[in-house]
């Protein structure tokens, strides 16, 4: 089974924020019995011009199996700059 929510607020054309979450849960699997695996992120981005855009992400999990390390954590920045600039 898999739910999932993302959330975005833009007050205005340059600055977004965001929110995510995803929960995956499959029977019969892991260490006892079942297992789940929790993901979330948060990202956000500013627009300089419309053709420069700064944005990134951090996303964080958590097992539930003990076979995984519970620390997995990740980031992403990328300055995105178009061809038409």
């Amino acid at each position: 089974m898999l739910y999932a929510v993302k959330l975005d607020w833009r007050p205005n054309e340059k600055f977004f924020l965001g929110g995510m979450g995803y929960w995956q849960k499959a029977d019969g699997e892991g260490a006892n019995g079942d297992s789940s695996l929790k993901t979330y992120a948060v990202d956000a981005g500013f627009k300089f011009t419309p053709a420069v855009e700064l944005k990134g992400i951090y996303y964080w999990q958590k097992y539930d199996d003990v076979a995984f390390d519970d620390s997995q954590k990740s980031w992403k920045a990328i300055l995105d700059i178009k061809q038409d600039l």
